[in-house]
């Protein structure tokens, strides 16, 4: 404990700048990082709209300390950003972000950690990736993700943090994680008014019957979140075991949806007419069991992975409330996946094929009762490894619909980079059905991002 507090008083004083850390510093080792990025993204005109319009321009400073000594560590990492567009905006207690959402300082993670050897223990903010799939989400429901930005980012670059106590048991072959979370973090939502994904998400009126009703206006205060008390915490749990001829790994999630079940209500005139449409949103709990596994096979890596969700709690379709009926339905979730990675002469294959199935379905759900898609990237570098390739695709297999990521990046030195890329949306053949990815065909968008690593 007392190494602990050590670590604890010397990242304090680092931070307020206080006099005694030149005193302090002699016993911890430090290893500070970060980096600079500048990105810029700017519509195709998909859809006859948008076209030249910027729909991503902000500039983020990355900053992480990490101190160590002997068997104690602490971390800390966050971010300062700009943002011309003025999209940022927040369900996050570790974040500020100005009212106009032009300015967002996040505290992304800060964990103290000691290792006793066979066991450890974590605690405070910190961020975990569950699951062998990559970019699509199966498993991996203990972080919560921000979803303020849909151009231009990585899966993992929007993996949020949970404020939580880590126990970990572990050996040469396995790995047990159990976890206390007693505060519950939501994903972050693109609430604000100059976003371009809220406009996508939530339009401005709803066709009911013909007529045009405006849809009354969402902000953060729309969502009803758990309240703060120890019957709400969260609890989960993780079993890796590692052999030379596979890893497998099981999960446990015991805890609430990051994401809100949406109810609507029509708001009436003295004279009972239909005046605007009012969307709120409530965090249900859940349950989730996971398992996968990934199994090398010479150049070829299998990837498994799959997880069950019992009586998860679904929103009703719009209509469905609209006309006096049931708000939220409990189904049996099943999503799986699986997929391989193929490194042939330098390139490197991934291909999936993911589904997602209420095993007793329901047509009067906000959602289809069936989704699967399928997913390829290729990617290689070249000259020295100062020039990477690569593409990504992302087939909705119910109304083939596409998402399509072009990405070209070139290392200037080994510390600045400069990165060309585009993201397409778009539609499948039915116009009336556009599916997921064809939804965002209006943010089609060619993208620029230029990074200083130190």
């Amino acid at each position: 404990m007392k190494k602990i507090a050590a670590v604890i008083v010397t990242a304090a004083a680092l931070a307020f700048g206080l006099p005694s850390a030149p005193r302090l510093a002699w016993a911890v080792d430090f290893s500070p990082s970060g980096k600079i990025q500048g990105l810029a993204g700017i519509g195709l005109g998909f859809d006859k709209k948008n076209a030249g319009d910027f729909l991503l321009g902000n500039l983020r400073l990355d900053g992480s300390l990490k101190m160590y000594e002997g068997d104690c560590s602490a971390f800390i990492d966050g971010f300062l950003m700009g943002d011309a567009i003025g999209s940022q905006s927040s369900f996050q207690a570790a974040d500020f972000v100005s009212d106009n959402g032009a300015f967002r300082l996040r505290l992304k993670e800060a964990w103290m950690d000691y290792d006793g050897g066979f066991w450890a223990l974590r605690i405070g903010r910190q961020s975990t990736a569950w699951g062998k799939a990559d970019g699509l989400q199966v498993a991996d429901v203990l972080c919560p993700k921000d979803e303020n930005t849909l151009l231009a980012r990585e899966y993992a670059d929007s993996r949020l943090s949970v404020d939580a106590a880590r126990l970990t048991f572990k050996n040469d072959a396995f790995v047990f994680d159990a976890y206390w979370i007693p505060i519950f973090a939501p994903s972050a939502l693109p609430l604000a008014e100059k976003n371009p994904l809220k406009r996508v998400m939530i339009p401005k009126s709803a066709n009911m019957g013909g007529t045009a009703i405006p849809i009354a206006s969402v902000t953060k205060s729309n969502f009803d979140l758990p309240s703060l008390s120890l019957e709400n915490s969260e609890f989960a749990a993780r079993l890796a075991a590692f052999f030379s001829f596979a890893d497998f790994s099981l999960y446990g999630f015991y805890g609430f949806d990051r994401e809100p079940c949406l109810t609507y209500n029509l708001v009436r005139d003295a004279g009972g007419n239909p005046q605007a449409l009012s969307v709120n949103g409530s965090y249900k709990r859940m349950l989730m069991i996971g398992a996968d596994a990934a199994i090398p096979i010479k150049e070829v890596v299998l990837r498994l992975e799959a997880a069950i969700f019992p009586q998860r709690t679904f929103a009703a379709s719009a209509k469905e409330q609209l006309m006096g009926k049931e708000k939220f339905r409990d189904k049996n979730q099943l999503v799986a996946l699986a997929g391989f990675d193929w490194t042939p002469s330098g390139w490197t294959i991934t291909g999936q094929y993911y589904l997602d199935a209420l095993l007793d379905g329901d047509a009067h759900l906000d959602r289809d009762a069936f989704r699967h898609q399928t997913s390829l990237s290729v990617s290689k570098s070249f000259f020295q490894d100062t020039l990477d390739l690569s593409l990504a695709w992302l087939l909705g297999l119910n109304d083939f619909d596409n998402f399509i990521k072009l990405q070209a990046k070139y290392s200037l030195t080994d510390s600045m980079a400069l990165t060309l890329g585009s993201d397409l949306f778009i539609n499948g053949p039915d116009k009336d059905k556009k599916g997921f990815y064809g939804a965002y065909q209006e943010l089609s968008s060619v993208w620029l991002k230029a990074e200083y690593n130190f």
